[in-house]
This record gives C-alpha cells, structure tokens and sequence, in this order.
C-alpha cells in the first residue's frame, strides 16, 4: 500500500515539475498560503494563549533577539504518528515526498455547522465528480470553520454541555481514506474528531502513518485538480507535534476544483 501510494504522488509531482517556470521571468505558478498566523490571541485546545515572545536584547544593542515559549500543536500544525503510536513517525522523520502531495480540498462549507460530521457520501460525492483520490494525497476539508478562527471564542465554540463543538470527520471517511492510501489528512478546526475525547479518528490515522494537519486556512478561491501542498514543520528530532506553513503550489494547466 505504501509503494502504490508514493509511486502515484511521485508520478504526479514530477508531472508538476515539468511545467514548473525555466526562467524568473516567466513565472508560471501561483502559491496559496493555508496556514494561520500564530499569535497570543489565537484559539487553542484549552483555551489558554499557548504562546510567549521573550525579547532578550533588542535594537539599542544592533539586533533583536527573541526567545519563543509555545506548545508544540499551536495554530496550523502537524500531529505525527508518533502523537498517538509509540515509536510511530515524528516529525523529523516523515518522509519528504509524504509532505509535498496532490493536494484534493473536500468542501462541505456550504452545509456548514458545528455539530457537522464530515460522511462517507461526502467523499464519495466528490469522486463521482472528480475522480478516485489518488494515493499518496493530502486531503484537506473545508467545513468552513475556519472563518471564525479570528474570534476563538466562537472557533472553540464551548455549549452548554461544556464540550467544544465544531466540525468533525466520521469514523467511516477516516477507514475509507486509509484504504485510499493517503499521506495524511487536513482539517480547518481544532480536530478531526470534534468533541468526542476518545480520539477515533487521531487513533485510526496515526496508528496507520497518516498525519493530521488541524487548522488549516482556506482562501476564497477555488484550488486546481493538479495542485500540490507542501507541508513543511519543523524538523524536530522527536518532536510529535510541530507548527507547520501549509501551502499550495498550482500552475495555469491546472483544472479548477468547483463545488
């Protein structure tokens, strides 16, 4: 499963290569950010900021220095195998052609909602318009929830109940993803698997060697069939989380994904 799932990718990244620009001048490929800034004022898992800048010499001395205090799953960040599977993958050692995937964007924002479950039909649905999911891809789903992501009070979204609630991904469209062999999953919430504390999704993903990217920011544009994402975290040695630039490379040959 894992060689059909790099073949594939790599057939369609050499393919993504090619029409890459020979010269500066005729640049001929777009890249789209889908990360989130990481600031004291962001929403975290608890509540709290989850980030500290320490300013240990500044400009009066020729440079500022800062010392960063922060938790390792903050704004738009990876979770690797090794985040749930003991001797699992880490972050440093994810193999680099994992990272940098056909890039398939499910969009349910239209049905958005915070008790939302991301289904096996939507999935399916986007197949019968698109065409099977491609081994070694990175799946990001829009739910549209990343919209409040400026007000953590309604990005968190605590109910009466004392649960977070926003949108989640079913049991049944992670298994159904595994069989399809991608590289990981991206969501634009805090977690794929919402409220439920027992973690199913984080569990059948990650104990399969497929990431989890939580947070993710989607443009208001339309991303191309053939495009790519790179994910890139900090290579920490270890490390079984890290905060991650997501961004999306297209080229005009490129067919759009409409919904």
């Amino acid at each position: 499963m894992l060689g059909k799932r790099n073949s594939d990718a790599e057939r369609i990244r050499r393919s993504l290569i090619l029409n890459m620009p020979k010269k500066k001048k005729s640049c001929s490929y777009e890249l789209i950010d889908c990360s989130h800034f990481i600031t004291e004022k962001i929403p975290t898992w608890d509540g709290t900021s989850g980030l500290k800048y320490e300013v240990v010499m500044d400009y009066d001395k020729g440079f500022r220095v800062q010392k960063l205090h922060m938790l390792a799953g903050l704004s738009t960040h990876i979770d690797a195998p090794s985040h749930c599977k003991k001797g699992g993958q880490n972050v440093a050692s994810i193999p680099l052609q994992n990272l940098f995937c056909p890039f398939v964007v499910i969009d349910v924002s239209k049905k958005s909602s915070p008790d939302l479950i991301v289904s096996l039909d939507d999935i399916k649905n986007y197949e019968k318009k698109f065409g099977k999911i491609l081994p070694g891809s990175f799946v990001a789903i829009n739910t549209g929830w990343h919209r409040f992501w400026n007000n953590p009070k309604k990005y968190r979204n605590v109910g009466g109940d004392k649960k977070m609630h926003f949108p989640s991904v079913s049991t049944a469209c992670a298994r159904y993803l595994l069989v399809c062999s991608i590289a990981g999953l991206g969501i634009d919430t805090l977690s794929p698997d919402g409220p439920d504390l027992t973690f199913p999704v984080h569990k059948l993903l990650l104990r399969n060697n497929c990431y989890i990217v939580e947070n993710l920011a989607f443009p208001k544009k339309q991303f191309c069939r053939t495009a790519f994402s790179v994910i890139a975290p900090l290579k920490l040695k270890n490390g079984s989380e890290s905060p991650v630039r997501v961004f999306v490379v297209e080229t005009p040959s490129s067919q759009e994904i409409g919904q």
